[in-house]
């Protein structure tokens, strides 16, 4: 009875989306922080691409 009530109301279209809108900006975030690294750091940072 309680879970019923709680999500009663709730829009799980919207907080999906919201989901979704979330995880690519995560995604985004991440790409942006490892092109950043690879621009502004020396070769001797980088190891994964000396093999």
């Amino acid at each position: 009875m309680a879970v019923t009530t709680l999500v009663n109301g709730y829009d799980f279209a919207g907080g999906t989306a919201t989901l979704v809108v979330a995880c690519l900006g995560i995604l985004l975030v991440i790409g942006v922080a490892l092109g950043l690294f690879r621009l502004l750091t020396s070769a001797g940072w980088r190891r994964w691409e000396h093999r």
